[in-house]
This record gives C-alpha cells, sequence and structure tokens, in this order.
C-alpha cells in the first residue's frame, strides 16, 4: 500500500497494478462521462487519469487542464494539481494544494493522510503528526499505516521512549520490525534495531516493504544496501511491460516523499532511480 492515496494513487495505485482489462475499463467509462457531460470537472480529470496511465500525455494533459479549467477546487482536481507539484519537487505548492482539499472535505481521513504525508516529506513535523492523528480519529480503521508513520515522525525527533512505547502495541511483523530497525539510536536498542533489520531483508515483501527497507539502510548511512534495496524493485516493477512506466511513475513519488532518504539524494545513483524508463 502507498503513502498517498486517492488522486495521488492514480487508477488504485497499491504497488501490486496489473489489471489491463481493468484499466480499459475505467478509461471507456471516463470517455462515456466526458461525452454525457463536457462541463463535468471529475470526467475529465478520471479521463486523464487513464491517459497518464496508458502514456497519451499530449490527452491527459489536455483533460488535466480541462478539468482546471472547469473546477480548479474539485477534490480529484486538487489531487492532481498536488500531484503535479509533487513530481516536479515542489513540496510549498503541493502543500498548498492539498490544505484546500481538505477544506474542501474535513471530514476526509484520506485527504488528512495525504496532507500528512506531503508535510513530513516538507520536514513539518508537529503538523504532519497532528494530521496523522486527526486521519486515525476520523478512521481508526487506518490502523497500522497511520500508526507507523507516527512512529516514524517520533523517530526523526528523536523522542525515542514514545517511539519506543507505540511500537510495542503493534503485532509481530514487518510494521513492528521496520519501527525498531528504525531505533538504532535510541540508548540500549542497537541489538533489537539489528535483529529487526535482519528480518526485514530476510523477507521480501511488496514495494513499499522494499522502499521501507531502503529507508532503514538509508537513516543508517547504509547507502550502498538503500540502492541495492531500491535498484532491485525498480527492476521488478521494469517487467511489468505495459504498466512498468506508471508504476515507476508512483514508485518515484514515494521515494520523493520519504524523509528517510533525503541522504541519497546528492548520489548519481539517486538520479538514475529518477530517470523513466524509455
Amino acid at each position: 500500500m502507498g503513502r498517498l492515496a486517492g488522486a495521488y494513487s492514480m487508477l488504485g495505485w497499491d504497488g501490486q497494478t496489473s489489471n489491463k482489462d481493468l484499466q480499459v475499463r475505467q478509461g471507456e467509462a471516463a470517455r462515456k462521462a466526458v461525452e454525457l457531460d463536457p462541463r463535468l470537472a471529475v470526467a475529465h480529470a478520471r479521463l486523464a487519469q487513464f491517459y497518464y496511465e496508458t502514456e497519451d500525455y499530449k490527452k491527459a494533459q489536455e483533460h488535466e487542464r480541462e478539468a482546471v479549467a472547469l473546477d480548479p477546487d474539485d477534490q480529484l482536481v486538487l489531487g492532481f494539481t498536488s500531484g503535479d507539484a509533487l513530481e516536479r519537487g515542489d513540496f510549498g505548492a503541493a502543500i498548498a494544494m492539498q490544505r484546500r482539499a481538505v477544506a474542501q472535505d474535513p471530514l476526509s481521513s484520506t485527504q488528512r493522510i495525504n496532507l500528512a504525508v506531503i508535510l513530513l516529506a516538507d520536514g513539518q513535523l508537529d503538523e504532519a503528526k497532528l494530521e496523522f492523528r486527526r486521519a486515525l480519529e476520523l478512521s481508526p480503521d487506518v490502523g497500522l499505516n497511520v500508526d507507523i508513520e507516527i512512529v516514524r515522525i517520533l523517530v526523526l525527533q528523536r523522542r525515542y521512549d514514545e517511539a519506543q512505547s507505540a511500537i510495542t502495541q503493534f503485532p509481530e511483523g514487518r510494521y513492528r520490525d521496520h519501527g525498531l530497525a528504525l531505533l538504532y539510536q535510541a540508548p540500549g536498542r542497537l541489538a533489537d534495531a539489528d535483529a529487526a533489520l535482519k528480518r526485514l531483508a530476510a523477507q521480501p515483501g511488496d514495494t513499499m516493504d522494499s522502499i521501507r527497507l531502503a529507508e532503514v539502510y538509508a537513516f543508517r548511512g547504509m547507502s550502498d544496501e538503500a540502492f541495492a534495496s531500491l535498484q532491485r524493485e525498480r527492476g521488478v516493477l521494469e517487467q511489468a511491460k505495459d504498466l512498468a512506466r506508471p508504476q515507476i511513475r508512483h514508485f518515484q513519488v514515494e521515494l520523493r516523499v520519504s524523509p528517510f532518504l533525503k541522504p541519497l539524494h546528492a548520489d548519481p545513483r539517486w538520479e538514475a532511480l529518477m530517470v523513466l524508463p524509455g
């Protein structure tokens, strides 16, 4: 499961999207919606999604511009404009758009999570933590996906006791091990952190598991191991044939919003990860 949801996830990106037939049906439905009501912003936005996923960028941008012109405050349209800002590394603009999305639907946990993720990427830790907690209050079922983000913020703030207390509530598994592995700098926690990292590295998972493993390595100054995890995952995504390019785009967005991967940005290998396949 990716950290960003809703419009950012395009056609339901979850790190495992592969249903070409579903993609085609969604495209047909979006085209029909535009035909029935060409003044409907969300219809143009959905069609833009389809064209982005099928790499017809000219048509995608045409329908995205039309959606923005028709209703710049539509939830999906705001997600698009915020996502565009993320792809070009403009966190300030992305946050501004996402704040508008939250204002449009303050009871949406999805919109608050998206805002929290971008705030975290921008280093606004206290506000990011607040938005994650508000999302939990609105939708307790988001559970570990948000709980682990709060732990990650506590680690970045060096509030290790609070982080450890939260981690003890997690069931055994990848989320718990990810949190423990990040605690390697906490007094008396190195042995547990090393053991957790070893378990993470020994258990192949999905795209987000590979990213989280790389985050631990990068946070611990193990850049070679971090790049190995990310390069391996990119190689897996490149085997997805027709869906390789859109999946890699989503993979790249997840890399951009990770505060733990920032130590890798100056390395030439980072730029190679940010290049889309031809």
